[in-house]
């Protein structure tokens, strides 16, 4: 759908010119709405490690929400030392 497309291609492009301020926004949006669970890639997949990193610390950030990441890249998913 065009519109779903858009609305991707909107915050790809919000998080690849501000990753740091794209997450803030999104955990500000997860704790005013009280979600307590988020898919994340629903369309679209990861983009780079970058976002990887950024997801992994604001899932640290917010215990009580459960993250389901839909991604076919998966050497960017690889464990770190410290998580395995």
């Amino acid at each position: 759908m065009p519109s779903v497309k858009q609305a991707n291609e909107t915050r790809l492009a919000y998080y690849l010119a501000d990753p740091t301020g794209f997450f803030e926004t999104l955990k500000a949006e997860i704790l005013q709405k009280k979600i307590e669970y988020l898919r994340i890639n629903g369309i679209g997949d990861t983009p780079d490690k970058r976002f990887v990193e950024l997801l992994v610390k604001l899932a640290g950030e917010l215990p009580n929400v459960r993250f389901w990441v839909a991604t076919r890249k998966v050497l960017f998913w690889e464990l770190p030392a410290w998580l395995r």
